[in-house]
Order: structure tokens, then sequence, then C-alpha cells
């Protein structure tokens, strides 16, 4: 899928939101990650690149910057994992994963609730490499995106302002 393409069908999709990032599932195999700023697209994306090649993370297949509800946007294309539900989710297993990525990409996954945790080659790995850094611009700010943040499934709950 090219950029333009990205472009057509980003807006007519689902997404899902986070406090500083939007997903959209383009197709069953890549999803795109949407930032407000290239700071915080960029400082996740290394993140991510680095767990990827050390199986700790869902592959990256590069940056993108679309224009999304009429802002600039500063993206970049993910594999699709199988999400964790909370009967898949193990804190002893969290806790393991959590000391590889410090160890190993000197990454503290702080945010480490079922929701950010999938499944890959049955391991438990890590999908969402923010640091919640003060410097990230939250996505309602720039995108118009509310959250009701009193529903514990945000994605359901997704309202544009």
């Amino acid at each position: 899928m090219n950029k333009d393409e990205i472009q057509k069908v980003v807006h007519t999709l689902p997404i899902s939101a986070g406090l500083f990032c939007i997903f959209v599932k383009l197709n069953q195999n890549i999803g795109i990650k949407i930032y407000p700023t290239k700071y915080s697209r960029d400082d996740v994306y290394k993140r991510q690149k680095k767990a990827a090649k050390l199986d700790l993370g869902p592959i990256t297949y590069g940056i993108v910057d679309i224009e999304y509800r009429g802002q600039k946007a500063y993206c970049y294309l993910t594999e699709i994992v199988e999400t964790c539900t909370p009967s898949m989710y193990n804190l002893l297993h969290v806790k393991y994963l959590r000391e590889e990525l410090l160890d190993k990409i000197n990454f503290n996954f702080l945010d480490n609730h079922y929701k950010n945790c999938g499944i890959k080659n049955e391991k438990l790995i890590c999908i969402d490499f923010g640091e919640n850094d003060s410097d990230y611009i939250l996505i309602d700010e720039k995108f118009g995106v509310y959250r009701d943040m009193t529903n514990e499934y945000l994605e359901d709950n997704i309202k544009y302002v």
C-alpha cells in the first residue's frame, strides 16, 4: 500500500486511540500508527524497530507522513499481531518482558497493561513503545479525538470534536 492509497483509506476505517497515538488497521497484516509530531513518531518507531529485531515487538515497515483530519500527521506502518485479552495476560510474563526490554533496548515498559501487549509466535511482546514523554503532544490537541476515559475499552468510545 503506497502513501496515496493510505491517505485515501485512513479516514474511512475505525480507529483505536491512546493518549499520544491513533492506530488504524489498514488490512489483516498491517496497521498504521499516527502521531501528532515527528519527534513522538520517531522516538517510538526507533524503539519498536529495535524490539522487533529481538522478537520483542511487531515488525515495522517504514515511516510515512500523511494528512489526517486536516493536519500533517507523522506515521509508521507496523505488523498487526494478536492483542492480549485479560485472560491471556500473565503478570510474571509481563515482568519478564519488561526486564528484557529494559536490558536489551533500554526501554522501561511501564504502561504494560494487557492492551499494550500482544502475542507473536506464541510469545508475549510489547505493542506500545511510547514513554509518556512530556514532549509528546496529546492526540486530541492536534486531531480533535476525544476518548471517553470512563470506559475500559476506549476504542469503542472514540468521538470527534
